[in-house]
């Protein structure tokens, strides 16, 4: 006896409708697999890493410091497909030598400033690369010709305004070339007295407060001084709580840290720089860290698998390296260095082609076995 057509196209649908309700199951992938695709998708062959998608031509030395950070964490600087062939590759060879000739040109006319600076030397160093002993001279020279007599560093060797921020990008630089900071003493206390009397870190002694220097005079002592020898930690550490934002019903940004008290919104920068902050003059203090954690997984964007920050102004937020960068060193803080939150399995990203190959390929072979499965049956009947 024939199988009805109804009958057939009614296990059909069955099937389909099945199918489609376990698909995010069968395709979810872990978050860190999300995050490591959309590095590697802002990747400018050979020469670094632009900060997003929008931005794919131009290159950013802080976002190629980031990306190289997280794929060589994750081991994702080669990637291999299903079949063991290599897929991409993040040439690190020509890289090298591209980020090394950049920062001999720009000291040499002149055209860099401590920031940039710092972010090509950090990523030779993340690709444990050995600079030239006339790139590390040169480098050093710009450095001690911006250093402003035992009161700070200027943010270039034409400045004499010194502030705390180029302060902390010198001295990270004279650690990545393993040279002695000059007038080290005098500047600790230069830097001690930046602190003002909310317990926060103005960017020189005349400034108010800023998380970002704040954050950055803390960093300055843990790896050059000691943070025990900062004043007043206690009023630091309510300083940077102080932008936590503990309203449950603000659903954009509970759980997060304001940059500043005047702003609306809680951004993954501001978040770290708090975080890391307490983290590091004493991590007891750190408070409802689940919230935090749920904040931050919460603006782990399904478009493409970065992170973005919830701005005003755009109804569907860009991801971007350096808030991807961010929220991966937060979590690192509050799920530990091995990051198990990223271990997690989620179905995020809509759907490109291969996910529907792999949906119809299902499709295929559920349908078929049903199909078979009920013509041996009533076969048997008979």
């Amino acid at each position: 006896m024939k199988i009805s057509k109804i009958r057939v196209l009614t296990i059909l649908l069955l099937i389909f409708i099945t199918t489609l309700s376990i698909t995010p199951f069968v395709l979810a992938r872990e978050r860190k697999t999300y995050l490591t695709e959309f590095l590697l998708d802002v990747e400018i062959k050979d020469e670094g890493f632009s900060n997003s998608q929008e931005e794919e031509d131009k290159i950013s030395y802080e976002a190629t410091a980031y990306a190289l950070e997280i794929l060589e964490y994750y081991d994702k600087l080669e990637t291999r497909d299903f079949f063991g062939e290599v897929e991409h590759t993040v040439n690190t060879s020509d890289l090298q030598e591209y980020l090394e000739d950049k920062a001999k040109d720009r000291i040499k006319s002149g055209n860099v400033d401590i920031y940039k600076l710092y972010y090509i030397l950090k990523s030779l160093d993340i690709l444990d690369y050995d600079t030239s002993s006339s790139l590390e001279a040169d480098v050093e020279a710009y450095l001690d010709a911006s250093e402003q007599n035992g009161n700070g560093f200027a943010p270039t060797d034409t400045s004499s305004l010194a502030s705390i921020s180029s302060t902390y990008f010198a001295m990270m630089i004279y650690e990545l070339i393993d040279e002695s900071i000059p007038n080290e003493s005098s500047h600790k206390y230069w830097i001690k007295s930046c602190r003002n009397g909310d317990g926060g870190y103005g960017g020189n002694t005349t400034l108010t407060s800023s998380v970002f220097n704040t954050y950055c005079a803390i960093i300055i002592f843990e790896e050059i001084y000691d943070v025990d020898d900062l004043s007043s930690q206690s009023a630091t550490i309510d300083y940077l709580k102080s932008f936590y934002v503990e309203d449950e019903n603000d659903e954009d940004n509970y759980g997060g840290y304001l940059p500043d008290a005047n702003s609306e919104n809680a951004l993954l920068s501001s978040t770290y720089y708090c975080i890391k902050g307490i983290s590091i003059i004493d991590s007891d203090e750190l408070e409802d860290e689940d919230d935090t954690l749920n904040w931050i997984l919460n603006r782990q964007n399904f478009k493409d698998g970065g992170f973005a920050d919830n701005s005003e102004g755009y109804e569907q937020k860009k991801s971007s390296v350096t808030c991807s960068y961010f929220a991966y060193e937060t979590l690192k803080i509050i799920d530990g260095i091995e990051l198990p939150i990223l271990e997690e399995k989620v179905f995020m990203l809509e759907f490109i082609w291969i996910d529907w190959l792999i949906l119809i390929i299902i499709l295929s072979v559920i349908g078929a076995a049903v199909i078979t499965g009920i013509v041996i049956w009533r076969k048997r009947r008979i």
